[in-house]
């Protein structure tokens, strides 16, 4: 808490902040082009604790490309590792249902609205500091 979470990527320092900071930024995986995926997961405390879990694709120079957001309020059961990049250079998300597991291929945006009112916004930055 009180730190902007942060991730390198090259020579490429890249943050966020969180509403109560409580979460993370992670590499998810590099494309053959050098563009990459980033996943910020953001715990948001209302009434009850809930996780925004966004994916920022990024160019190799760290300027963002898309977003997407994760719904995993509709998630069955938490899965680890519920991410991966497709053949395809595409984000996939694992769904599970009661009796089965979806596959879903995210869709991307040049922006998102903060998850629920009070948190923050789903942004990933160039940071200043050297790596």
């Amino acid at each position: 808490p009180g730190k902007h979470p942060y991730a390198i990527a090259g020579n490429i320092r890249l943050e966020t902040r969180l509403t109560a900071g409580l979460g993370g930024l992670t590499i998810l995986g590099v494309l053959d082009n050098g563009s990459f995926y980033l996943i910020r997961e953001d715990a948001v405390i209302g009434e009850v604790i809930q996780v925004d879990q966004t994916v920022h694709y990024m160019r190799a120079d760290g300027v963002q490309l898309g977003i997407a957001r994760v719904p995993i309020v509709e998630y069955y059961y938490s899965v680890k590792r519920n991410l991966a990049i497709g053949p395809d250079g595409y984000v996939y998300a694992l769904f599970p249902r009661p009796d089965s597991i979806h596959v879903v291929r995210l869709n991307l945006f040049e922006s998102l609205e903060p998850f629920m009112p009070g948190a923050m916004a789903p942004h990933v930055t160039i940071s200043n500091e050297k790596p």
